[in-house]
């Protein structure tokens, strides 16, 4: 066991319990093992983001230790921030067409038809294959929850269809095999993935971040998910 009453980087106390063993399961080729392990996963993304917390947004910890919430009131406040003007930009660099702005602008327009919560669900925040540890036999458990926050149960789901796509599918299936998910769920899924690299492209280029090379695919993801949404 570890503790620390306040580390510099984190600026909040940390207490260590025990050691995840493995390494993260992107790091491993495909087996049977290997999807049992990511069907794990999907049921226990799903027991975290039952949790209902007190608002929606990053965990604002500076609001003491008996309230767990962001400062955003709203889902549709705090998930559409940015992304308008992500859009914007990806048409300005030359990433997608004019058809394809227009076309997203009218979709955006439909939020209320994808944004979906009933309270502030607990997301993981960025889930993706490097927070899934596994040992080459079995699943281990996840890690890293640096990045929590307040929105709707789909946003890990939607984080991980963006940025693991190999792996979505079986993480989705564990995840539906402990919570019942509506028969629009690729709709919202996809929507919400849409979001979620709005927002990073107009964060990335507001903060003269030099790696915006790494997101060029982004125009292709987003032509596709338009295309999705217009014809489902």
């Amino acid at each position: 066991m570890f503790f620390e009453d306040e580390d510099v980087n984190l600026k909040r106390s940390v207490l260590i319990l025990s050691e995840i063993e493995g390494k993260p399961i992107s790091e491993y080729p495909n087996s049977a093992a290997r999807d049992n392990a990511l069907l794990e996963a999907g049921r226990d993304l799903a027991k975290i983001n039952e949790v209902k917390i007190d608002s929606y947004g990053y965990v604002n910890f500076t609001k003491g230790i008996y309230t767990m919430g962001g400062d955003f009131k709203s889902l549709e406040e705090f998930a559409m921030a940015g992304t308008i003007e992500g859009l914007e930009e990806l048409y300005n660099l030359g990433l997608i067409s004019k058809e394809t702005r227009e076309k997203c602008r009218r979709i955006l327009e439909r939020s209320k038809q994808y944004l979906v919560a009933d309270f502030p669900h607990l997301l993981h925040g960025d889930f993706g294959g490097r927070h899934i540890f596994f040992d080459g036999n079995s699943y281990t458990g996840i890690l890293d929850f640096g990045d929590i926050r307040g929105g709707s149960q789909y946003h890990d789901l939607a984080h991980l269809r963006a940025f693991y796509p190999d792996i979505f599918e079986t993480v989705l299936k564990g995840y539906q095999g402990y919570t019942k998910l509506p028969k629009n769920v690729k709709q919202i899924i996809a929507f919400e993935s849409m979001l979620i690299l709005l927002s990073k492209i107009n964060w990335i280029v507001q903060h003269k971040i030099e790696r915006l090379n790494k997101y060029k695919w982004v125009g292709h993801y987003i032509d596709e998910q338009v295309d999705f949404l217009f014809h489902n």
